[in-house]
Formats: C-alpha cells, structure tokens, sequence
C-alpha cells in the first residue's frame, strides 16, 4: 500500500496493522499466525475516517484479485431474524440431524456461491467412525480451535463441496447431496 504523496507514517502503518489484523481475524478464512494483536495507534477521528476509506479501497481490490482475506464467509443479516446469508445467496439452508450410537449430530448449513458453509453453533459428531477418511480427520485438526469441548462449532466454516461439509460433520464418509436435506421453512 502506498500513497501519491507518501503521506504515511509510523502512526497510519500502525492503524493499518491493526484493522487489518482484526478483519482477517473476523473473517475466519485464514489463520492468523501473529499472536499479537497490533496498536491501534492515535488517529484523530477525521484521519480515521480518511484512513477507513483507503482500508475499503484496499479490501475491493484485494476481492478483486480474488483474495478474499478480510471478507466473512457469510454476512449477518438482522432483518432475517439473524440467518446468515450472502449477499448472492440461494438461501437454501440445510440441516444434518443424525444420532449415531448415542452421538447427537444437529449441523445447519448453506449454499453460497462459494460453497458450502457449515454455520457457527453446529453440532458435530465427536468420534469418527474407523473408516472416517482421511480428509474429513484433517479437516478436524485444521479447524479443532473453533470446536469447543462440546462439539459446537464456533465459527462459520467453508467447504468446496456438500460432501465435504458432511463429513466434516459426521466423520464418516457421505455423500452431501444425500446427507444435506433441505430444511422446511420455520427455521
């Protein structure tokens, strides 16, 4: 990032560092490695303002380039009652209930344009089965810090495809399309 008249200071670099970090943070598609969450520096609120234009300007082009690093997964929308959806939604929402062998299964999941979204507040099975794949095993670990110690997801997560979101799910192997029955109304 630079400016015509190379008017960036230490303070601006610093705002910067920290609006950047709390939007990867936020979006939750990739891992934030830095353990430190940076200074916001001391903006006044009219560079602020100024400041949050060039940081949206920074995001159009990032997405643009097809780096959606600081974009949610799913956007929150309160005039749907809180459901998640995208902006170019289908706003088909499906559910995985299952019990097996005394292990409750309650996911929700939609259809973006991205994929699949499994939705925070999921809850997914605890064990895999012994011929759970391998895929679904490492997906698990890849996401174990957004799973509390009751199986519930904590974050909205994106998968390429149904199947993978439901074996992410139920760790076993399953076909998505099957296993993602499409939720009545009333959800």
């Amino acid at each position: 990032m630079t400016t015509s008249n190379n008017s960036l200071g230490a303070t601006e670099i610093s705002y910067f560092e920290n609006r950047f970090f709390s939007l990867a943070n936020e979006a939750h598609r990739y891992k934030v490695v830095n353990n430190n969450e940076p200074p916001k520096g001391n903006v006044t609120e009219e560079k602020e303002s100024e400041l949050e234009e060039f940081i949206e300007n920074a995001r159009l082009v990032m997405s643009v380039l097809g780096r959606r690093v600081f974009e949610p997964i799913v956007k929150k929308s309160a005039k749907q009652n809180n459901l998640p959806v995208t902006p170019v939604t289908t706003n088909v929402i499906f559910l995985i209930k299952q019990e097996i062998k005394g292990d409750k299964v309650n996911a929700r999941a939609i259809r973006t344009p991205e994929g699949i979204v499994v939705l925070s507040g999921s809850k997914l099975r605890e064990k895999p089965v012994r011929s759970c794949p391998k895929d679904a095993k490492a997906n698990r670990r890849k996401y174990r810090d957004l799973i509390d110690e009751n199986h519930i997801l904590q974050a909205d997560i994106l998968f390429d495809t149904p199947s993978s979101a439901a074996k992410f799910v139920l760790l076993r192997s399953a076909n998505g399309r099957i296993t993602l029955s499409q939720y009545e109304k009333g959800y």
